[in-house]
């Protein structure tokens, strides 16, 4: 048999190379998402509303997106009767976020609202410290149903350190997410503790816990300041956003992470990717960043990220909520 000739040889031996590569190139992990900074505003408040006893807006904690208006609902330790309505533009590189209505919520036996966050089928979920529960409202933020896992579940928590967090996760059948700012209190023999938060799955239909695990919470660079949970946002059935709040020698900053969550059987386990510090995106002063939500997709595939603070009423020389608007592209 007559040997193939060279340039068939290396017409071979390219090919294969561009197969190998293609192949390469087809099992290359994708792109982590980013996070990039749209701009940050004071949150101000419409005339209409100033005279109603929503001239101040303070305390503001937790904040979910409305698809049926088009607005953003943001609860607020301060008010535990109302959520505020608010309008937020982030158009043409300039945020502009104004209270545009208070909105009733039926009264229940709980205060100190921490977060929200918007079922598939419309229905809100309220996430609070005192006493710690979770309660389910409809679409109008009435008829009210607490959730007994909720409560149950929060035993052992460290003090006004309870349900920080909730997503309602597209799961089927749809499932709730809470996690802790904090897990329970570190002791001698566990002094690590304090790097956990308790998460905890909850079937809502059925108000019975569905799994849970450890949330591990990761410091501030060199281990400088404390560190806990203060909000996350579903993305998917298995993906947040977690929010971190983080208490450095430079003040107040937050940091960012794409959550991925498994569920074997009754165990929750967490995947966390950094997208990125408030501070490092050049947010100069993010305050105490507590509420997180994620928009609807752009034109171009991106999603509005938007960031809440709580200004403590004034208690740590914050003064009046602002917005942070940012970018996320996966």
């Amino acid at each position: 048999m007559r040997p193939p000739h060279r340039a068939t040889r290396r017409g071979a031996q390219r090919a294969a190379a561009c197969a190998l590569l293609a192949g390469a190139v087809a099992c290359r992990a994708p792109a982590d998402p980013t996070l990039t900074l749209i701009g940050s505003a004071p949150i101000t408040v419409a005339p209409e509303i100033a005279g109603q006893g929503g001239g101040v807006v303070s305390g503001l904690s937790g904040l979910a997106y409305d698809p049926a208006t088009g607005t953003w609902l943001a609860v607020s330790d301060a008010d535990p009767a109302h959520a505020r309505r608010l309008r937020i533009d982030a158009t043409g590189g300039r945020l502009v976020a104004e209270a545009v209505a208070l909105v009733p919520i039926a009264r229940t036996n709980h205060r100190d609202a921490e977060a929200i966050a918007r079922a598939a089928d419309g229905a809100w979920v309220i996430a609070y410290e005192s006493p710690p529960g979770a309660v389910v409202f409809d679409p109008s933020l009435g008829s009210p149903r607490a959730l007994r896992a909720a409560g149950a579940a929060a035993e052992g928590l460290a003090r006004n350190r309870a349900w920080e967090s909730v997503a309602a996760l597209p799961t089927d059948p749809p499932t709730t997410l809470l996690i802790s700012e904090f897990g329970p209190p570190a002791t001698p023999a566990d002094p690590g503790r304090v790097r956990r938060a308790r998460a905890v799955l909850i079937d809502p239909a059925r108000d019975a816990e569905a799994a849970r695990g450890d949330y591990p919470i990761t410091p501030p660079p060199a281990g400088l300041g404390g560190a806990g949970v203060t909000d996350l946002c579903a993305l998917d059935e298995t993906r947040f956003l977690a929010l971190e709040r983080r208490v450095t020698l430079a003040g107040y900053d937050a940091a960012v992470f794409l959550v991925t969550m498994t569920h074997a059987g009754a165990a929750l386990t967490f995947t966390k990717t950094p997208l990125g510090s408030l501070r490092a995106l050049g947010v100069a002063d993010p305050g105490n960043a507590e509420a997180i939500a994620i928009g609807p997709a752009a034109e171009d595939g991106s999603r509005l990220v938007v960031i809440l603070n709580d200004d403590n009423r004034g208690r740590d020389g914050q003064y009046g909520a602002r917005a942070i608007a940012l970018r996320l592209a996966e």
